[in-house]
């Protein structure tokens, strides 16, 4: 059993816990849960290609479909003119323009993160978006993953 145990990647453990305690204090039980309610996308700052994407926030059926747009900020800008409260549309486009996103990586930022208020039918519910930007070693361009996650629980708490 000992033998077991120090085996164990201590610091990968570590990063789990982190994550754990993370979802609990953004008010989820579980990472399912914290994953049914997110967006990840993935896609190439200079040709808006979408590489990779996945909506699981179902709380809004009529959500844009992914289906429906080829190029990213067709899908983001679409979104915040749908949902985003008119007073942070300004900031939320500027947060996902390309030309931001070029900017902050041409000055050393990585990653970045916003919070908005979004309506969605009835409800208010809070948006924190992230992104994270890196260069891609093989072909050179450099590619962004955002994350947007209903933070409503955290800020009720």
């Amino acid at each position: 059993m000992y033998k077991r145990f120090t085996q164990i990647d201590w610091r990968e453990k570590r990063i789990y816990m982190a994550g754990l305690s993370f979802l609990q204090m953004m008010g989820y039980k579980t990472a399912r849960e914290y994953c049914e309610n997110t967006v990840l996308a993935i896609f190439d700052v200079n040709t808006d290609e979408i590489l990779f994407f996945s909506n699981s926030i179902d709380r809004d059926l009529e959500h844009v479909m992914r289906d429906d747009i080829d190029k990213y900020h067709s899908y983001i800008d679409k979104s915040i003119d749908t949902y985003v409260d008119e007073e942070f549309r300004h900031a939320a486009h500027e947060f996902f323009s390309q030309a931001h996103l070029r900017e902050s990586f041409n000055c050393g930022l990585m990653c970045e993160s916003i919070e908005y208020p979004c309506h969605v039918g009835k409800d208010l519910i809070w948006i924190r978006a992230c992104y994270e930007l890196e260069q891609d070693e093989d072909s050179g361009r450099l590619v962004a993953t955002v994350v947007l996650i209903d933070v409503s629980r955290m800020r009720d708490q």
